[in-house]
């Protein structure tokens, strides 16, 4: 089990505004779990695993495709700093297992 985040590697985001983002991300997703069964993979994965977290950089057309994905919590950027407002700069997929993330094993690590 993994946290997977994917990150829009097409902003001009500096590494600061990049790791502010990919926190957003896991702290909404945290926040924001609903379904059973991502609560108990969310707990084995603290409790059991070692929490690790795969950040992978994706272009905007691949940040647009995952968007609305059942697994994703996407973020959008206030705007106050580095980017338009509304901008999508991560999306985190949740604590799956790698079965279920073969689907991302096409992305590169950021």
């Amino acid at each position: 089990m993994k946290m997977y985040v994917l990150v829009n590697k097409d902003l001009d985001m500096s590494v600061g505004k990049t790791a502010g983002q990919v926190a957003h991300s896991v702290v909404d997703y945290l926040d924001n779990i609903k379904y059973e069964v991502e609560i108990q993979a969310c707990h084995y994965w603290k409790d059991r695993c070692d929490q690790t977290k795969i950040i992978l950089g994706v272009d905007t057309k691949t940040m647009k495709k995952y968007e609305n994905h059942h697994l994703a919590y996407p973020v959008y950027d206030l705007g106050k700093t580095e980017l338009e407002p509304h901008t999508l700069t991560c999306i985190c997929m949740g604590v799956i297992s790698s079965d279920e993330a073969r689907f991302l094993k096409r992305y590169r690590l950021l």
